[in-house]
């Protein structure tokens, strides 16, 4: 077996991004990012989903004060908002979660930067449920936030980002 130290660099090294330059996100990214989106795998394929890219820059400057802390939407290029159907807000979580994933990778692949934000009842779920008016019967899982990062901006230096030991989360076979 051959593993792909390039692959799994690419996994291990995602990080998210909440600095960008107001600038829009080219038509064909978009449309590569709605194809991984689109392709992502889900149960019994019920592809439980639906998407509202925003690329309006009002539309993406309200998103950013649907809550406190997301103001950086403001600057980003667009949003891929996930809408999930089903019974309840949790009937397809993991596949609403499969997907923001993909388009989060899928950000990077087409030299975007991105991040995932959510809301929740009480935390802006109302607003963006108004201002994007999704209609009963969907549900707000989160959005995945996309641009072109701001390299102009004084950069943190990395933050130690430890992992748990493997023999602290990996069980082999039984406990």
């Amino acid at each position: 077996m051959s593993i792909n130290e390039d692959k799994i660099a690419f996994l291990r090294g995602q990080r998210q991004t909440r600095m960008y330059v107001p600038t829009p996100v080219a038509p064909e990214a978009i449309d590569a990012l709605i194809e991984v989106a689109r392709w992502t795998g889900s149960a019994t394929n019920r592809q439980p989903w639906k998407f509202i890219v925003v690329d309006d820059r009002d539309v993406l400057d309200a998103l950013a004060h649907a809550k406190s802390g997301s103001e950086w939407i403001a600057n980003a290029g667009a949003a891929f908002v996930i809408l999930t159907e089903g019974e309840t807000a949790e009937a397809s979580r993991f596949d609403a979660g499969r997907v923001a994933e993909r388009l989060l990778l899928g950000s990077t692949a087409v030299g975007l930067a991105g991040a995932i934000v959510s809301w929740a009842p009480g935390f802006g779920e109302e607003a963006v449920r108004e201002l994007l008016n999704v209609p009963a019967g969907l549900w707000i899982y989160a959005a995945v936030i996309v641009g072109e990062p701001d390299r102009s901006q004084p950069q943190a230096a990395p933050k130690p980002n430890p992992r748990k030991p493997v023999e602290e989360i990996v069980v082999r076979n039984r406990f």
